[in-house]
């Protein structure tokens, strides 16, 4: 589970690609609570509506939707959008 404090050092606004912040932006935009938030960018990299994206491309920028991966996802998602929905998320 996600720490309640603040977002490892590892995931940092500085460090995650452009590209992937327009897209975490693009998919809140519509949704901004949990499930929904995921289902969403589920629908948007399973479409490539943001820029051409899918989750291949996802990936190959570091980031997965994966449940096997969804609590850096969420980090990552905090750290771009400053809010926290690990709790809610993870529960």
């Amino acid at each position: 589970m996600i720490p309640s404090n603040s977002p490892s050092s590892e995931t940092r606004h500085d460090t995650i690609n452009p590209q992937l912040i327009g897209f975490i932006l693009y998919c809140t935009r519509q949704k901004s609570e949990w499930p929904d938030l995921y289902d969403e960018m589920c629908r948007v990299a399973g479409q490539g509506l943001y820029q051409g994206l899918h989750h291949k491309d996802l990936r190959n920028l570091g980031f997965s939707l994966s449940l096997n991966h969804i609590e850096n996802a969420i980090q990552t998602i905090e750290v771009v959008t400053n809010s926290r929905i690990g709790r809610k998320a993870l529960s």
